[in-house]
């Protein structure tokens, strides 16, 4: 061997020596350390069917059958899952720190360590088959560690040191392990509740895939938000075991109240029978017919007594799906009926025996209002007259049709001036905001689609704009080249064209819209008299070159003679119809096109 590889070898041996006497200087001269296990507990968790629990304070028997866990002993009850999940993983995903054998440390160490006769101690077992068993000690010397002892194959006692969540999770008496969720019912499963107290009852009930209804103590729209929020509560109240005082019976001055709880999975109902508490800070004591026992519920229990049938019915006036509505009418005793029909995606008004487009965000906004309408006050269930409520003769009426009959929903002024609604044969009358009739103006006019002009550019060969006194411009478009010429008072002028504001005048006219149809047209024909603005168009067709052209005449006038108003009267030749523009538009029509010299 080479004198450098000796060196190299007795270099390494005394490194060696060195490592293995500064590491057994530090540990105490009692213990013998043994090489940790990875896992000491090697099981499916889902195979455990029994948990044994037994200490000082606590002896308990867990059970899981028809996969649900269950206490059997020293109580009956159903036990807490998620707890139970949490303990056996934990079990399962322990790893030993450090292990050291019992008769190696001292008792006085061993006391420290919390481990004596009195420590809580856990078996797991699958089909009567130990799985694991150990005990809890007291918390480690490092952040997050309990002492745990076991029993190994030769029956000798061991001490380990783990960092473990289960000094925490399973350190608990033995109602700790109940379950804390005095139902255990999803919410989707529920078909139909029934609460009763005294000679009060309110029952809901729902088919698959629709939504709950009111069955008593009338049968009415239900409303979902508020039934379901009522259905949450009952099914997440938290509960603790308790005790059944004195005279139960006679302590509390409000009935008792029982719920029935019916779910698609059961073979028979749940129900919950609760006793009022005599003071409001006090927890109200409730039994279940699934469970055994008394349970402690909190106080805020004590608002279901409250619950009043109003209360829980739907406060939405009426339910419309737009993207499935074919037919819209709208009837008013000043007005002719009003008369939409959807074509594809395109709503289409009939005025005058002709179908044009109609306002299409008018519809969707009266759809939306409609929807968002809410119930001031159920005003009667079932009256013997309409009269009261000015609903024998409706002022106002909506049907509409979807993928079924038609519904009719109609308005009416109630004799203490109030607007109210009543909707298709349901009994029911419905006080609203008469704000919410904004949404439905009974004109024909405001249902027009708002745009004045729909052209082509290509149909556009002339322009002339007239504004207060100054001479008229003349423009000659070429849609061919996309040019322009201009004259003035019979002058050329096309040099002082400013081309952008040409083009931008252009677009405006073909796609001229309206902010609003007017239906007060008397003012509207008596400011036109003397417009502020008149363009003349003169159009052809473009697929038709031989066609003679045809001239719009478009006039603009103030709301209020001689004045800038905020929005300005327009007419297309002899339209009946008028419309406002904003001043704005007016202003852009009317700026000039042609350069002053």
């Amino acid at each position: 061997m080479k004198f450098t590889t000796t060196l190299l070898l007795a270099a390494l041996v005394g490194a060696l020596a060195f490592f293995v006497v500064r590491y057994e200087s530090r540990q105490p001269d009692t213990k013998q350390s043994l090489e940790a296990k990875a896992r000491p507990f090697t099981f499916n968790p889902k195979l455990v069917d029994t948990i044994l629990i037994a200490g000082k304070d606590v002896e308990l028997k867990l059970v899981r059958s028809d996969n649900q866990w269950r206490a059997v002993y020293p109580f009956k009850d159903r036990a807490n899952a998620e707890l139970i999940s949490k303990v056996v993983t934990a079990i399962s995903e322990l790893e030993w720190t450090e292990t050291i054998k019992r008769k190696d440390i001292k008792s006085s160490d061993w006391k420290r360590a919390g481990l004596n006769d009195a420590s809580l101690e856990l078996a797991l077992l699958a089909k009567g088959k130990e799985l694991a068993r150990l005990k809890l000690g007291a918390a480690g010397v490092l952040e997050g560690s309990i002492f745990i002892s076991t029993v190994d194959s030769k029956s000798e006692q061991m001490i380990h040191l783990a960092k473990t969540t289960l000094g925490t999770l399973a350190t608990r008496p033995a109602d700790g392990w109940r379950d804390s969720r005095l139902l255990r019912l999803a919410p989707e499963s529920v078909t139909r509740f029934v609460i009763s107290a005294g000679d009060g009852v309110l029952e809901f009930s729902r088919k698959p895939g629709q939504g709950w209804e009111l069955t008593k103590p009338l049968q009415a729209r239900a409303s979902q938000e508020r039934v379901n929020a009522v259905l949450n509560a009952l099914l997440n109240l938290e509960a603790k075991a308790g005790k059944t005082p004195p005279n139960v019976a006679t302590t509390a001055s409000v009935p008792v109240m029982k719920v029935t709880l019916t779910a698609s999975h059961l073979e028979k109902p749940v129900e919950l029978t609760l006793q009022p508490s005599e003071k409001p800070e006090d927890e109200p004591l409730v039994s279940v017919s699934d469970r055994p026992g008394l349970f402690a519920v909190p106080p805020k229990v004590a608002t279901f007594w409250k619950l009043q049938p109003n209360h829980l019915r739907d406060q939405h006036l009426v339910h419309i799906d737009g993207q499935k509505a074919t037919t819209l009418r709208i009837r008013s005793v000043a007005n002719p009926e009003i008369v939409l029909n959807r074509d594809a995606d395109t709503w289409m008004l009939t005025r005058h025996g002709v179908s044009s487009a109609a306002n299409q965000e008018r519809v969707r906004k009266l759809f939306e209002g409609l929807n968002n309408a809410l119930v001031v006050d159920f005003a009667a269930d079932a009256p013997k007259s309409l009269d009261a409520f000015g609903l024998t003769q409706p002022f106002l009426e909506i049907e509409w049709s979807e993928t079924d009959a038609p519904q009719t929903l109609q308005f009416g002024k109630g004799k203490d001036e109030g607007i109210f609604a009543r909707l298709g044969a349901e009994p029911f009358v419905y006080r609203i905001n008469p704000a919410m009739l904004g949404v439905v103006p009974p004109d024909s006019l405001k249902w027009r689609d708002p745009t004045v002009l729909n052209l082509n550019i290509f149909s556009i060969k002339r322009i002339i704009v007239s504004a207060g006194l100054t001479p008229p411009s003349t423009l000659h478009y070429d849609p061919s080249y996309g040019s322009w010429k201009a004259e003035i008072a019979g002058k050329d002028a096309t040099s002082n064209i400013d081309r952008a504001k040409a083009d931008a005048l252009l677009q405006m006219l073909v796609n001229l819209q309206a902010a609003e149809w007017t239906t007060e047209r008397t003012a509207a024909y008596a400011s036109l008299k003397n417009p502020a603005l008149t363009i003349q168009l003169l159009t052809v067709d473009p697929l038709d070159p031989s066609a003679p052209p045809k001239p719009l005449n478009i006039s603009f006038a103030p709301t209020v003679a001689n004045m800038d108003t905020a929005v300005y009267h327009g007419r297309i030749n002899e339209d009946p119809d008028t419309f406002l523009i904003s001043r704005e538009l007016f202003r852009q029509l009317a700026a000039p096109v042609v350069k002053s010299d």
